[in-house]
């Protein structure tokens, strides 16, 4: 990636490499190792004569199950998302030529020409069993968001942006369709779309408006290709996109290795990654923290054994707490197999009402794609901390 800040006096560059054949060749095969290794929502008296009325039989009524929840919550308006919409109107016009940033990008498009319908069912299998990556919904299409390690194992917070120490926002994700009509990743002037085959991009960033990232300079870019499509969005310094080359690299190195043995995965329906030790081990097993007021984040492992959607209810001794925004923040696609001693990864951050903590169940259920009946995969008794 080249970056260069237009200056009155000439243009800086920096360069960092995304890629070349032999490097992306000897990536696929220590990628596929890393893969293969061990690895819802819910009469009176009269005055007339009495006659004897047989009562009827009392109905018995099953408990409702709860419905795959909508990944519209009441807490939405909560989350912090930057706007890909916000530029600071108060640039100093006189001094623009200095703060004005090009960044220009080149890097082998190649592995995402490359899939087709069928690898991407694949590869999408491949996202959802590896901690790496979190599949969910968004603006219509099927997204997989890059986690990354926080110290306990792998996390990203619910809508994909994470803020980084250096005082970074940023995000990556594989997408596979294409984005709702209302999405600002396709209505934003200021994202830059790359169209299948072009593999270089100038991108020019704005500056932030959003009051906890006021004066970042963002850049975002979609790179669309027929099977897949990768969104990339950094708000940071002035000089470079680090987390932006980064994660374009990890989803290169993992789209490689699902095109390069297509068959393997055909035939095995994706693999196990490997799990960081600090993870929960076994399913039934769910971790509870607060990373932030007003914030949950929820760990665990299933096996639900087909594809389909999972999702995470808490009951207290009141009932079920917060199932939409629960619900909504836990919507996830995880791995699967018919072993059942194999066990896959979900983790979500999102946030909740603040209050004090609470002891009660946590149940993860699930909703297949064949149609069959919602059930739920595990139950444990959990601590809810104070928010």
């Amino acid at each position: 990636m080249n970056c260069g800040i237009v200056e009155p006096i000439g243009v800086r560059t920096f360069q960092v490499m995304a890629g070349g054949p032999v490097f992306n060749r000897l990536m696929q095969v220590v990628a596929l190792i890393a893969l293969v290794g061990p690895q819802p929502a819910w009469a009176g008296r009269s005055a007339r004569p009495s006659v004897a009325v047989t009562p009827p039989a009392p109905v018995v009524v099953a408990p409702v199950e709860p419905i795959l929840p909508s990944l519209l919550s009441p807490l939405e308006a909560q989350l912090v998302r930057p706007d890909l919409m916000g530029v600071d109107l108060a640039l100093d016009l006189t001094t623009l030529s200095r703060h004005q940033i090009t960044f220009d990008m080149s890097f082998d498009r190649t592995p995402f020409d490359a899939v087709t319908l069928p690898i991407q069912k694949s590869l999408f299998e491949v996202f959802a069993a590896d901690p790496r990556w979190r599949v969910t919904e968004e603006d219509g299409a099927m997204v997989a968001y890059l986690r990354v390690a926080d110290g306990a194992g792998w996390s990203v917070p619910r809508s994909g942006y994470h803020r980084s120490t250096d005082g970074a926002t940023w995000r990556v994700d594989v997408r596979a369709g294409a984005w709702g009509p209302a999405s600002k990743w396709l209505t934003s002037p200021y994202v830059k779309h790359l169209a299948p085959g072009v593999g270089k991009a100038r991108m020019t960033s704005w500056v932030m408006a959003d009051p906890a990232m006021r004066g970042l300079h963002a850049s975002a870019m979609s790179i669309e290709s027929p099977g897949v499509a990768v969104d990339l969005f950094e708000a940071g310094g002035s000089v470079d996109r680090p987390h932006m080359s980064a994660g374009l690299v990890q989803a290169q190195q993992t789209i490689m290795t699902v095109v390069g043995a297509a068959a393997y995965f055909a035939r095995e329906g994706g693999a196990v990654a490997r799990v960081p030790a600090a993870e929960p081990a076994a399913p039934g097993i769910l971790l509870v923290t607060v990373p932030g007021p007003g914030t949950l984040d929820l760990r665990t492992r299933v096996n639900p054994g087909a594809a389909g959607w999972t999702w995470v209810r808490l009951v207290s001794e009141h009932g079920p707490w917060n199932d939409a925004a629960l619900g909504a923040g836990t919507r996830e696609r995880v791995g699967f197999s018919s072993d059942p001693t194999r066990a896959f990864y979900m983790q979500s951050a999102f946030p909740v009402p603040q209050g004090p903590g609470f002891t009660g169940t946590a149940e993860v259920w699930f909703k297949p794609d064949d149609g069959g009946p919602v059930r739920k995969l595990s139950s444990c008794a959990v601590s809810v901390p104070a928010r």
